[in-house]
């Protein structure tokens, strides 16, 4: 989690690095590059999103309006959340169809080896 910065100039250079992140933990999980330590870290990088996206929000509260370059931040944080979202969904599943099919396989083998098939 990032230390609270009061400085909030920085959103869209931390933003952007964010999402070189994500792009870079949904690659390693599709090349199968140890899915669990890449899902933890996609799901940390989401937790950053959604702090600087909060940090946003009160900084717009406190001041009454929320200003362009803000609202822009803000909603390039709603899509890439949604990019994470949907990166973790598609692993889960992969994850449990292809255990499903692993199982499948293991049940067709033992009937084929007992002459049941």
């Amino acid at each position: 989690m990032m230390k609270t910065n009061h400085n909030f100039a920085d959103y869209t250079v931390t933003l952007a690095g964010l999402m070189d992140n994500r792009v870079k933990f949904a690659n390693n999980i599709r090349k199968g590059i140890d899915l669990a330590k890449n899902i933890s870290c996609l799901l940390q990088l989401k937790d950053t999103l959604l702090y600087i996206q909060r940090c946003i929000f009160w900084e717009c509260l406190s001041q009454g309006y929320c200003s362009e370059s803000n609202q822009s931040t803000l909603q390039q944080i709603n899509e890439e959340i949604s990019n994470c979202n949907s990166e973790l969904n598609n692993q889960i599943h992969k994850a449990v169809t292809d255990k499903i099919m692993e199982e499948f396989t293991e049940f067709a083998k033992r009937q084929l080896d007992n002459g049941y098939l």
